[in-house]
């Protein structure tokens, strides 16, 4: 989009209460992964066995976990290691399926059935049990698995947009004027199809953003995504799970808090983006 576009974009976006609000709360999120080791100096890591289940109090805002951790330092710096696992997802998966789905769009039948129905076969499974058998597959544990089993399953929905994107706007008449001026097919094709398919993806990326982050919480709480002694949402959650029966809240609460904020953040981003770059939802 030119800069003019991304301006108005903004400006539109702007004006939804509910899309700031989302932007407010990732903001935050993105804060605590950048500045974690100022905002919360405690080693996440190790703990002090003398301090163990600790309420919240102005020594531990939000307590201490079972080996004596302080919560607080642990969900801050859980914010790098969720977004990072996110960040990689959302950015392979886009650039894969920006480059399938203009292959199935554009390229003729046979790559189209190719591509597709490869993205059937991916689509035939529920996602969190094909997760969990890819990353029990790779059996390299940590953020390896988890990374390469998000990804897989986070392609095919943008393949299809992508791939209808491109089908739709192949015969547009500013691609038959730019063929009739002599344009190469991957000049129309890198020029002018994918730079005008893509908003759509934007949106999906987005909400596909909060979705791999309650994704790879919930692969750690099982035990196939990042593993203890990491400070990983979902850890903490699964870690403190047993405890909450004792009165211990507070180990599992904040830790749920923060996947809730993240996740509610980028879809109401995304509903936001929805609204403006989808002309016919705004004359709704």
């Amino acid at each position: 989009m030119s800069g003019r576009r991304v301006a108005t974009v903004w400006y539109q976006v702007s004006q939804n209460t509910l899309t700031v609000v989302g932007l407010l709360l990732i903001t935050i999120v993105v804060v605590f992964a950048i500045f974690a080791p100022w905002i919360a100096p405690a080693n996440p890591v190790s703990g002090d066995l003398l301090n163990t289940t600790q309420p919240p109090s102005s020594q531990h805002l939000m307590g201490t976990d079972q080996f004596g951790r302080d919560i607080f330092s642990r969900v801050v710096h859980g914010a790098r290691v969720d977004l990072a696992v996110a960040g990689i997802v959302v950015s392979v998966a886009f650039v894969m399926s920006v480059a399938l789905g203009a292959l199935a769009g554009f390229a003729g039948r046979v790559a189209d059935e190719l591509v597709m129905r490869s993205m059937d076969v991916v689509f035939s499974f529920p996602p969190l049990i094909l997760a969990i058998g890819i990353a029990v597959t790779i059996q390299q544990g940590g953020m390896l698995s988890l990374v390469v089993a998000l990804t897989v399953i986070a392609i095919p929905p943008m393949v299809r947009i992508t791939r209808a994107e491109i089908l739709h706007r192949k015969e547009s008449l500013y691609v038959e004027a730019a063929r009739a001026i002599g344009s190469s097919p991957l000049r129309v094709l890198a020029v002018h199809l994918v730079p005008n398919s893509l908003p759509p993806l934007v949106v999906q990326a987005t909400l596909t953003f909060g979705y791999v982050i309650l994704e790879t919480a919930g692969l750690s709480f099982i035990g196939v995504g990042v593993k203890p002694p990491a400070p990983e949402w979902g850890i903490m959650v699964s870690e403190g799970s047993p405890y909450v029966r004792t009165g211990e809240w507070w180990i599992s609460l904040f830790p749920g808090l923060m996947i809730f904020v993240t996740v509610l953040g980028f879809n109401l981003v995304g509903n936001g983006l929805l609204d403006v770059l989808n002309p016919r939802r705004r004359r709704q």
